[in-house]
């Protein structure tokens, strides 16, 4: 191999090396390395572009990462729909509060009473 090849390979690990301890030094800085917050989140997906495109990382990292975010945010789209739910019957009854779903909780969705003939029943009532 010429001296050119050897230098040439010689920066290149020594940049590689040079990023990898700068991500290192940036994760023990900020604890666990995000923000849990969306703009946190926005930053790691980011910073992974970075290392792909610098080639620090690989596409199945990247696409790991990726697949986690996702999940992340289809977790807080579950939880909007409960808080709008939970506000919905907290307005017809006013016994809801507004609170954290807890995994294996037990919630009941659809109508407001347990009867919906009922319900049909009290409406033409009042209509009438």
């Amino acid at each position: 191999m010429s001296e050119e090849n050897e230098d040439l390979e010689r920066k290149e690990r020594d940049k590689k090396r040079k990023a990898k301890r700068k991500r290192e030094e940036l994760l023990q800085s900020k604890g666990n390395g995000m923000h849990r917050t969306s703009a946190g989140l926005r930053n790691v997906l980011f910073d992974e572009i970075d290392s792909l495109r610098a080639g620090d990382s690989n596409p199945a990292r990247a696409r790991s990462l990726a697949m986690l975010a996702n999940t992340a945010l289809k977790s807080v789209e579950v939880e909007i729909e409960f808080q709008k739910y939970v506000s919905d019957v907290s307005k017809h009854t006013g016994a809801a509060k507004l609170g954290l779903l807890e995994l294996g909780t037990e919630v009941q969705m659809g109508g407001l009473d347990d009867d919906p003939e009922e319900e049909n029943e009290d409406l033409e009532e009042e209509e009438a």
